[in-house]
């Protein structure tokens, strides 16, 4: 290998061909074949097709073919569209998997990795990840393409459902869009191509035509492709020449097929249908900018449900119909002509509805006025906490674009779906409709930039699997450093294990500046035997570990430690790759007091690293949660501090449900905190609870703090996710 990582020569059979197609794609080409050359998957090739292009891409892929031989080369002399050119590439590929990426979009440096492994594993042709959109001028993701149940666990996609949810303006997740990795043996042959004839939509038409000769298709709703939003993009630009080739394409594959099982063949003549319905509203929004408005009218009696898309968000219809210089008398025209079509379509659509009776009365119009308590945020960005009560809820200055969140406390609701079929817009405001009665008003906000992201709801326990659980009617001592006694037998170590049982570097953390020494019934320290001190006791239902001043005659035993205390682990009896871990816990109070749960890898690696809860126990209403990580070679953390009750006051509930995009914390079986799972962070990982004294963080005991001091837990349990969320 170069210093820079890059081989010295290319794989001769690699696992994986990386196929990008591109024409004009200058701005962003080095940085979709860098993102390439940075995936942890080595074994790879990287075939760039260049469709004519006039814009110097050939360059830039030529002095990247000097820099790396995995890089390669094909060129066409005529613009022949993306099957064309990704066609071409795939007759020079040489790996056992083929990778799509357009040169404009990115890859997440473990997504090959995560692809190979989840085909090879689960036996699939074909298998995909989520899509992340994020914008040119902005690298923030905006959107994924997965939401709601999608995007709970991995699914198999049948041809039917891939059919149903590729109709143009349908719901659910637009499965064609999805930028697959497909097994190469599936792509011998011609019929096994890229249609030429199409310039959108060709990935969706090769998938389908895989799948109908019995490939199976897997996908993993993890976000490892970065699709890139620009003017130039052509994925999103529908127009009536490239329906006209999807809707040709369709009608051939029909034409080929001599029958098809009811439910493919009803699937197939709805999205026919709605094609046909995107063609008459493209020939709707023609006559619309041309004023033409009795040709418009007649479209819209012709096709009801063409008039009915003029509902699309008003920001996106007025860019397709106003022209760039158009006059104010010209565009109050077309919006005049759209509100008129749209009473017409909603008329056409539902013909028992009178057109008077969608007009506000008076009375209505007061009830839908926004009313009720007003929710103040906390922090910065802002929480603002609804929890279940009798009244209505308002709450002015919301700003999604500082990260502020809606927390949803008693209402049962935990996945989005939910939250969404309750929205409503009025007016300028958003209107959720709680369970209960309660209705949430959220001033000058558009319902349809609320999104899961903007949302903290309940722990989704739909699925869950426990797989373990200590409810402490005893405590299950790992043993070690008893005189004739076997080690082990139990559940919880009493020590890190990172040196011997007996010596300091298992029993403290310098490096943290701590001050106590954690001991056990076996630790002896310096001593001949052990010190007799136990820091577990099984009380009232919950086993508490009990932090004090070392006594006098102890401290020199101990390094001359001041304090001791208690560490419970795992590392021996129990690891997970992914699920949700929670533990009940009644907090410490005092300065100096530091109690923690967290989560370690098994392999023994550091980072990564989930710390569910940190309490700073002389600021018991603060909780921290953390995710360390050493992706890219350098330690990061994503620290959140949320404010809560008092936890020393009674007894709550933290836990993590760690996944392999997203790690998300609760209290209370309440969301508080978000963030995506780090690279590095997909291992199995063992639970850790300590109580520790001291420390560079939460500084040390006073004379106010307390001795001895409790951290009572009074169970520790964990799951893994069976079954897809509802």
């Amino acid at each position: 290998m170069t210093p820079s990582g890059i081989p010295e020569a290319a794989p001769p059979d690699p696992m994986v061909s990386v196929i990008m197609a591109n024409y004009n794609g200058a701005a962003h080409l080095a940085d979709a074949i860098g993102s390439v050359q940075r995936q942890s998957l080595r074994d790879l090739e990287i075939i760039v097709s260049d469709d004519a292009s006039r814009d110097g891409s050939v360059e830039i892929a030529t002095e990247l073919m000097r820099e790396d031989p995995r890089v390669r080369l094909v060129q066409s002399e005529r613009n022949a569209g993306p099957g064309a050119a990704r066609n071409r590439a795939l007759a020079l590929a040489r790996g056992q998997w083929i990778a799509v990426i357009d040169s404009d979009d990115l890859m997440h440096p473990e997504r090959l990795a995560t692809l190979v492994d989840g085909a090879v594993r689960d036996g699939a042709d074909i298998v995909a990840d989520d899509l992340v959109a994020f914008h040119a001028d902005d690298l923030r993701p905006t959107s994924r393409l997965l939401t709601g149940r999608w995007a709970r666990a991995p699914f198999w996609v049948d041809i039917a459902d891939y059919v149903r949810l590729n109709h143009f303006y349908g719901r659910g997740p637009a499965l064609g869009y999805l930028k697959p990795l497909f097994r190469a043996s599936l792509l011998q042959g011609h019929a096994a191509r890229y249609d030429e004839t199409l310039r959108i939509a060709e990935d969706y038409d090769l998938v389908f035509r895989l799948l109908h000769g019995r490939a199976r298709f897997r996908v993993y709703p993890v976000g490892l492709y970065y699709y890139r939003k620009h003017p130039a993009s052509t994925s999103h630009r529908l127009n009536r020449s490239a329906l006209g080739a999807i809707e040709a394409a369709d009608l051939r594959f029909l034409g080929q097929v001599p029958s098809l099982d009811r439910c493919l063949a009803t699937a197939v003549a709805a999205r026919l249908r709605s094609i046909r319905t995107a063609l008459a509203y493209e020939d709707l929004l023609a006559a619309l900018k041309g004023e033409h408005f009795w040709r418009a009218a007649g479209i819209a009696l012709a096709r009801p449900k063409a008039a009915a898309l003029l509902r699309l968000p008003i920001s996106v219809r007025l860019r397709r119909l106003l022209p760039s210089r158009a006059g104010f008398a010209s565009g109050r025209r077309i919006i005049l002509a759209i509100g008129a079509l749209l009473v017409a379509g909603a008329t056409i659509i539902d013909p028992g509805t009178r057109i008077a009776d969608r007009i506000i009365s008076p009375a209505s119009a007061e009830d839908l006025r926004p009313k009720g308590e007003k929710v103040s945020g906390e922090g910065q960005p802002s929480i603002f906490n609804v929890r279940r009560a009798s009244n209505d809820k308002i709450i002015d200055g919301y700003d999604a674009q500082k990260g502020d969140k809606i927390r949803l406390t008693g209402f049962g609701l935990s996945d989005f779906d939910a939250v969404r079929h309750n929205l409503r817009q009025v007016g300028k405001n958003a209107l959720l409709k709680l369970p209960g009665g309660q209705s949430l008003w959220v001033l000058g906000t558009d319902m349809g930039s609320l999104g899961a992201d903007n949302f903290q709801l309940e722990l989704d326990r739909h699925g869950l699997v426990k797989t373990f659980a200590d409810e402490f009617s005893k405590f299950s001592w790992y043993a070690e450093g008893l005189e004739n006694a076997p080690i082990g037998g139990g559940t919880w170590r009493t020590n890190f294990g990172y040196a011997g049982a007996q010596e300091l570097g298992s029993r403290s953390l310098g490096s943290n500046g701590e001050l106590q020494v954690y001991v056990d019934r076996g630790f002896r320290g310096t001593a001949d035997k052990p010190l007799g001190i136990d820091p577990f006791r099984v009380a009232n239902g919950a086993l508490e570990i009990v932090a004090d001043r070392a006594p006098p005659e102890v401290s020199p035993r101990i390094w001359n430690y001041q304090y001791t205390s208690g560490l419970i682990t795992t590392e021996r009896s129990f690891s997970q790759l992914y699920g949700v871990f929670e533990i009940r816990a009644r907090m410490p109070k005092g300065r100096g007091l530091w109690p923690d749960f967290w989560l370690l890898p098994a392999d023994h690696s550091w980072p990564p690293e989930i710390d569910v809860f940190e309490i700073l126990a002389h600021d018991t209403t603060t909780l921290h949660t953390n995710a360390h990580s050493n992706a890219g070679g350098k330690h990061t953390d994503a620290p959140t501090v949320i404010r809560v009750p008092d936890t020393s006051a009674d007894f709550h509930t933290y836990a993590v449900d760690w996944q392999a995009d997203t790690i998300k914390w609760y209290f209370d079986d309440v969301e508080v905190a978000r963030k995506p799972t780090p690279p590095d962070m997909h291992k199995q990982m063992y639970m850790l609870a300590n109580f520790a004294v001291g420390g560079h963080w939460p500084g040390n005991p006073d004379a106010s703090t307390q001795f001895p001091a409790i951290l009572a837990i009074d169970w520790i349990r964990a799951y893994r996710r069976n079954a897809p969320p509802k």
